[in-house]
């Protein structure tokens, strides 16, 4: 735990609520960008030195060997090449790739990490992406286009709690990074058609629209168990390009793979 994070553990236990989130907001407005800066050159370096290792591919965890395209949509593709990016949830994709998967619906796809990463692993479920950002699209189509898959693919804009109706099919894998929007595009007027989908894996954004996770809760507690998993960095033992790294700050930098350092998920286990 490096010094910002230690200041901002004691000031949360320190302060009343308001007053810490007026802290907060200052850091965030004033101070971030002073120590962003850095992080981002700290980045740039060692993804220069991945690239220039290994190339556009995945090095290690779950989606090994997977082929990459060149940018991606919201956020550093080093953690995705280098094969820790959320490394909390690799014991369930682990998990998932024992099932018998049929189709994959990954909601907010980005430019297709678990798309493609599951596509790859189940080459004969078909395949539903949603993704808002344009380019994402395309890359998410360049991505399984790069890696030879076969399963048929849908590709479509912005999600609703209408138009994802009809790609709930028999066991499905449940994928979904939306903002804050998972709590009204998960909210169908049939929620029996959740009792098709063997697994899921919903990011919840609480701190961006409050009540999601009780929502998304309501949503499949009928159908699913529902087990609640916290973002925590990925040890660096682990994987080999971070072992390589001497300098335990940029390490530190490269681990913090998001802003957002309380995220949670949802995993899905049909009942």
């Amino acid at each position: 735990m490096n010094a910002r994070t230690t200041i901002k553990n004691i000031l949360h236990s320190i302060l009343p609520k308001k007053a810490f989130d007026k802290v907060r907001a200052a850091y965030i407005k004033h101070g971030a960008p002073l120590f962003n800066n850095n992080d981002n050159a700290v980045i740039e370096q060692y993804t220069t030195q991945l690239l220039a290792q290994s190339g556009y591919v995945v090095i290690e965890g779950p989606f090994k060997g997977l082929k990459y395209v060149t940018s991606a949509v919201g956020s550093s593709f080093v953690h995705k090449l280098a094969g820790y990016y959320e490394a909390v949830l690799i014991p369930y994709v682990e998990e998932v790739k024992k099932l018998n998967i049929q189709h994959i619906l990954d909601i907010g796809s980005a430019e297709g990490y678990y798309t493609t990463g599951f596509g790859r692993i189940f080459p004969n479920a078909s395949i539903s992406a949603f993704e808002m950002d344009e380019q994402g699209r395309k890359l998410t189509q360049e991505m399984y286009t790069l890696n030879g898959l076969t399963n048929p693919l849908s590709i479509q804009s912005e999600a609703n709690n209408t138009n994802i109706v009809p790609e709930i099919k028999d066991n499905t894998l449940l994928i979904c990074d939306c903002e804050g929007a998972e709590k009204t595009i998960l909210d169908i007027a049939d929620k029996n058609l959740f009792s098709k989908i063997a697994y899921g894996i919903i990011e919840l954004h609480d701190e961006l629209v409050p009540g999601c996770k009780e929502a998304v809760n309501s949503y499949f507690k009928d159908t699913h168990s529902i087990e609640i998993v916290q973002f925590k960095m990925a040890n660096p033992i682990d994987f080999s390009f971070l072992r390589n790294i001497s300098n335990p700050q940029h390490v530190y930098t490269l681990l913090r793979e998001r802003g957002i350092q309380n995220q949670e998920w949802a995993i899905l286990r049909r009942n």
